[in-house]
């Protein structure tokens, strides 16, 4: 049974107020719920009382929380992923025209959200809804129907708890930097520029790009594998170099992989690495969060290091002998996959529209 946590109300000194709107969504969650998991609701009250139910985040599976707190308050919602990093987490962000799609999306990133239920208070006085993930991507828009949001928010959380994710598992020692080809750092350099400019990016804190690449000799000691570099998490792409690049070995059974050293991958690396497993003519992967012109979409939207999306590039291209191919993540952004530096000057992108009007999809 799943542990399911619904936070809501407005929490102060003075002792807070219960919500009504989130009242009747622990009613419809219940509903939802009922034979897969308990849902407890917590709804107003003092700060003291959210720092104790902060605590409770540990043996949860699905935290909801819409929390009302002064701006001036500590922020507990930052502190859900470090204590539990497994957590399903959707929360809400109440705006009155004071922020852009672009800032919702930094609101999610900041938190290490997986949604956010935004609100809006009409002229006339209704709350809009509306359903957002971290890539810009709106599942629902409604006005005034807190049943539609509820019934939309569980059918993609449920969706996201489907999809496979794989752990990083790190081998402790010291590892060579790789040696680069120069052409390929001054193109990862020159595109990056490009996808800062179509993106604008939300929030200077998280780079929303990652490029990877593999040495067909790998380092010595690998000699007799295949090696894969994949750059590192979060790392500036305008000033990459060849210490930008985190070293992968392969577990024989192809469904664990391993990093040497202690630094983060990317979180796109799974798939990338299955990519390479699969294209044994690719030699360069450059990933985006824009779109290329004129390359085919995917079908499903998945979010970032999601192994199904693996399976969604080899629909559009089954050929394993491939050497070039361009490929657009929808609602996600784009892949092009190479054995030659030269086509990635071939390629043009442009920029997603955000939010991404989903919400037909649930």
């Amino acid at each position: 049974m799943l542990n399911v946590m619904l936070v809501g109300g407005t929490y102060n000194e003075s002792g807070g107020k219960a919500s009504g709107l989130v009242r009747k969504c622990y009613e419809e969650f219940v509903q939802l719920y009922r034979g897969n998991g308990v849902v407890r609701l917590y709804n107003g009250g003092t700060l003291q009382n959210l720092k104790d139910i902060i605590t409770e985040v540990k043996s949860s599976d699905i935290v909801y929380w819409f929390a009302n707190v002064n701006n001036a308050e500590e922020k507990l919602i930052k502190s859900i992923k470090e204590i539990n990093n497994k957590v399903m987490l959707i929360e809400s962000k109440v705006n009155n025209g004071k922020y852009e799609p672009r800032d919702i999306v930094a609101h999610i990133l900041k938190n290490k959200a997986n949604l956010c239920v935004e609100m809006i208070t009409s002229y006339q006085g209704m709350v809009i809804m509306k359903v957002l993930d971290p890539l810009g991507n709106m599942f629902a828009n409604y006005t005034a129907d807190y049943k539609k949001i509820c019934s939309v928010v569980y059918k993609r959380v449920e969706f996201l708890r489907s999809l496979k994710r794989q752990a990083t598992q790190f081998i402790d020692m010291e590892v060579p930097t790789p040696t680069v080809d120069g052409r390929f750092l001054e193109i990862i350099r020159k595109h990056g520029e490009t996808f800062t400019h179509l993106l604008n990016p939300a929030n200077a804190e998280r780079f929303l790009g990652n490029s990877s690449f593999r040495c067909m000799k790998g380092f010595p000691s690998f000699r007799d594998s295949e090696a894969i570099y994949v750059s590192r998490r979060n790392i500036d792409k305008s000033s990459i170099g060849e210490d930008g690049f985190v070293p992968i070995v392969m577990n024989n059974n192809s469904t664990e992989y391993f990093v040497l050293g202690k630094v983060k991958p990317s979180v796109d690396t799974p798939i990338q690495i299955r990519l390479y497993q699969y294209y044994p003519n690719i030699s360069y992967m450059l990933h985006s969060h824009v779109y290329i012109e004129g390359a085919p979409f995917t079908s499903q939207i998945l979010p970032c290091g999601a192994v199904e999306e693996f399976d969604e590039i080899v629909k559009l291209f089954q050929d394993k002998g491939i050497k070039n191919a361009s490929i657009n993540l929808l609602g996600h952004g784009s892949l092009a996959m190479t054995d030659s530096t030269d086509y990635f000057d071939t390629l043009e992108y442009y920029a997603r529209t955000l939010p991404y009007d989903c919400t037909g999809i649930y």
